[in-house]
């Protein structure tokens, strides 16, 4: 049996409170979702698509002036149970993060990221 790779992403989404106490205020909130992929590349390239659906989908729908703040996307390897019962989850880490507010584009990041994954 092989091992499993399981990627998990945590998009962020920076949007103005239009009501309460914070009304004015940039806040920010965030989801976080699982999902399995054949590469690392393949996974960047699924994060995105997910987010870039629900920032369309479901939070434009409650905040009219939001923006894609945010994302990492990090992997865990998970194999079968070893005959003497070990064989637990292992953290592979974050391989790609990215904030709006940093120096250059989403896509110069995905580039530059999945130049370094290939080599």
């Amino acid at each position: 049996m092989e091992n499993v790779f399981v990627f998990s992403a945590h998009p962020a989404f920076a949007y103005k409170e239009t009501e309460g106490e914070f009304k004015g205020m940039m806040l920010e909130t965030s989801l976080s979702f699982q999902f399995t992929a054949p590469s690392y590349s393949d996974a960047i390239d699924s994060a995105i698509r997910w987010a870039n659906n629900r920032f369309g989908n479901v939070i434009k729908d409650f905040y009219s002036e939001a923006v894609f703040s945010s994302l990492k996307v990090r992997a865990v390897q998970i194999g079968p149970i070893n005959e003497n019962g070990g064989g637990l989850p292992s953290s592979l880490g974050t391989f790609f993060e990215w904030k709006y507010d940093w120096p250059g584009t989403l896509e110069e990041y995905v580039a530059s990221a999945k130049k370094k994954l290939e080599s």
